[in-house]
């Protein structure tokens, strides 16, 4: 039986906006009217990608990113390096559960490199 429903979304950045590439780097969920989101733990992957030159502002933005909690307007307005996929309904028996069932499914550039 699932106890919690809620709506969710894919958190998206765009390393460079001229080049238009989007990489998924966390997803988050409405519950209750608040934010929860579950973000990539560090810059390792885009440094592996992009250079250690990445590391000070993209942990700037992600830690910005695990902060917001406000409202999920707020947390669109972070970046314009960040965009987020529309709302989609989803249910499990907890938030954290929730969280972790699609962080796994979609969040690829996090597959191991963080275990």
């Amino acid at each position: 039986m699932s106890d919690t429903s809620a709506r969710w979304f894919v958190i998206r950045l765009s390393p460079d906006l001229a080049t238009g590439e989007l990489l998924n780097i966390g997803v988050g969920i409405i519950y209750n009217k608040q934010v929860f989101t579950k973000i990539i733990p560090n810059t390792k992957p885009f440094e592996l990608l992009y250079g250690d030159h990445v590391k000070e502002n993209l942990s700037f933005l992600l830690d910005l990113l695990k902060s917001s909690r406000d409202s999920f307007s707020a947390l669109k307005s972070i970046s314009p390096h960040l965009s987020f996929s529309s709302l989609n309904f989803v249910a499990g028996d907890s938030v954290e559960g929730i969280l972790d069932r699609l962080y796994k499914s979609m969040i690829q550039i996090d597959r191991n490199l963080n275990n």
